[in-house]
């Protein structure tokens, strides 16, 4: 039945060894665990529905220490503007929390001001940020800031977790050096499935 559902997120890139862990956390839409990118074309809306799926899961891996005065978990897209993935990381968290807190999804541009993405707790690389003018945004050098590149994006010098299409497959690689110096606590079952760069 979740097929017909219109908000259908359909993560076909993910790995069987990754599938019974992901399930746990899925927004609620399940995709079979034989689900391969070549089983059905993959449109703009369910490979945005796809990453969404990832970023809000791979967050769930992780600690932040808790912080006064701070009412949402910002989640921040790093890049050019991308209404379909925006919409989909907001339906997909409307009613969810992260450590504890209302998830907010927030776009980040060349022309915005740092003060918005000051409170990001996720960066989301859309785009390179060496490419698309971020490289002095404060929160690339920040701690406590989890950084991941988009599987089409290639692996940034200031990224802590990578996507990285193999095959029809998304492989999540983890950066240690990186992760120990953003202060940030994964769980072990995260490292467990992400690969060492």
């Amino acid at each position: 039945m979740a097929s017909k559902r219109k908000n259908y997120l359909y993560p076909a890139f993910i790995s069987l060894t990754l599938t019974g862990l992901w399930s746990v956390f899925a927004f609620g839409w399940m995709a079979p665990a034989s689900a391969a990118m070549d089983a059905a074309p993959m449109d703009e809306q369910r490979f945005s529905a796809m990453q969404a799926a990832y970023i809000y899961n791979i967050a769930k891996f992780f600690e932040w220490p808790a912080q006064q005065g701070q009412g949402t978990f910002d989640i921040c897209l790093l890049g050019p503007k991308n209404e379909v993935l925006v919409t989909q990381l907001q339906k997909g968290t409307e009613k969810r929390q992260l450590q504890q807190l209302p998830v907010r999804i927030l776009q980040i541009d060349s022309t915005d001001s740092s003060t918005e993405a000051s409170q990001c707790k996720v960066l989301y690389f859309t785009q390179s940020p060496e490419h698309s003018g971020f490289t002095d945004l404060p929160q690339l050098h920040h701690q406590q800031v989890l950084r991941i590149s988009a599987p089409y994006v290639s692996s940034s010098p200031y990224s802590q977790v990578d996507m990285v299409l193999e095959g029809n497959r998304i492989v999540l690689y983890v950066k240690a050096q990186a992760l120990t110096e953003s202060g940030l606590q994964a769980k072990a079952a995260f490292l467990s499935i992400a690969k060492q760069r």
